[in-house]
């Protein structure tokens, strides 16, 4: 049997992919219809900085080791934030480029 925390973890874990999954597919489908979105990335660009009081929110609600947000075209501009020990920090490479592959994935099937 498995205990409560990791049944709490694994719910907030799947409402968490699940809100992730619905900002990013109708974010996609928005800025495929209208194509005027440009994707950029500056590190320690003019938003540095400036979300990881987001970051840190999200990380401490969920209690994870470690966090990351992204912000596409906000009020404040888009940019990212990453909030936790290196050790975990260094998985992240690895789990984006799977997130981007299966988000591919699913877009293109959703947008034909």
């Amino acid at each position: 049997m498995a205990s409560s925390y990791a049944l709490n973890y694994y719910a907030r874990s799947a409402r968490l992919r699940m809100t992730l999954r619905r900002m990013v597919f109708y974010t996609s489908c928005e800025d495929a219809m209208t194509s005027d979105f440009e994707a950029t990335v500056v590190p320690a660009g003019e938003s540095a900085g400036q979300f990881d009081v987001t970051c840190n929110y999200v990380r401490n609600v969920t209690q994870a080791r470690c966090a990351a947000v992204i912000v596409i075209d906000g009020e404040s501009g888009s940019g990212y934030s990453v909030v936790g020990p290196l050790e975990a920090q260094i998985l992240l490479p690895a789990i984006l480029r799977k997130m981007a592959d299966t988000l591919h994935g699913q877009l293109s099937k959703n947008l034909q």
